[in-house]
């Protein structure tokens, strides 16, 4: 009788244990990733930064920053040209000094013109000194061949008296590129330059700004695409391309 009534005794208490067992705790009602605080979305590139990374030439275009669809679909698609700095707008020009200081310039290509006459663009080899024969006179290019004249103004954005010597080169719709040769690289370029108050090229004051020209010899009837400008100054790097729309 008492084993009986220790066996019972011992399974009461093993049903109560069981009825007063804790329940499981419950989830939280936020999860983690919930409170996680939301990313910074990066910031959109620049123009010259796209170029840069995701360009033709870019150095990394499969950066998601290239190969994300940022699009709705119905855009046009872009071309070169849309990445390209545009004519008659200011532009920024960062150049290297022969101390490799980084200097930054404003540029901006004013007019752009197809024309077989440049006036008094040609030193005139006759001139003796005198007023009576003409120091200049008009310039024509060869046969079959048409000036590319081009005006600019640039600034001297940075601290300290600084010039800023450019050469041109003209890129057509094949991607062909001419740059100036002879008497176009040197005398009327020099020549039609002198024609200004503050002629490019020559050393600026910060905050001023000077007017220059480019004259390009190239064959009638090419499909002109941009103007190349780069730092003259060996060993630099520094270039700008710029969509051009040439009149006649």
């Amino acid at each position: 009788m008492k084993t009986l009534a220790a066996l019972a005794a011992a399974a009461i208490a093993l049903t109560g244990c069981a009825s007063n067992s804790s329940p499981q705790a419950s989830s939280p009602s936020t999860s983690a990733e919930q409170t996680k605080p939301a990313q910074a979305k990066a910031a959109p590139l620049s123009q010259a930064e796209w170029v840069e990374l995701c360009g033709p030439d870019g150095t990394a275009p499969d950066d998601p920053q290239c190969t994300a669809d940022k699009s709705t679909g119905d855009e046009e698609p872009m071309d070169d040209s849309d990445f390209m700095e545009k004519q008659g707008e200011w532009f920024v020009f960062t150049t290297t000094d022969d101390e490799n200081i980084l200097e930054k310039w404003d540029v901006r290509i004013d007019t752009v013109e197809l024309t077989e006459v440049l006036p008094k663009a040609k030193s005139n080899e006759d001139w003796d000194g005198g007023e009576e024969i003409p120091e200049y006179v008009d310039a024509t290019p060869a046969e079959g061949n048409e000036f590319l004249h081009v005006e600019y103004t640039v600034k001297n954005t940075n601290k300290q008296p600084l010039d800023l010597p450019l050469e041109p080169s003209v890129q057509f719709s094949d991607g062909e590129v001419f740059a100036p040769l002879g008497e176009d690289a040197s005398d009327y370029t020099w020549n039609l330059n002198q024609e200004h108050d503050s002629p490019a090229g020559d050393t600026q004051n910060p905050g001023t700004e000077a007017q220059g020209d480019f004259v390009i010899e190239i064959p009638q009837g090419s499909e002109v695409e941009a103007l190349i400008i780069t730092d003259a100054f060996m060993g630099s790097s520094a270039e700008s391309v710029i969509a051009i729309d040439p009149t006649s």
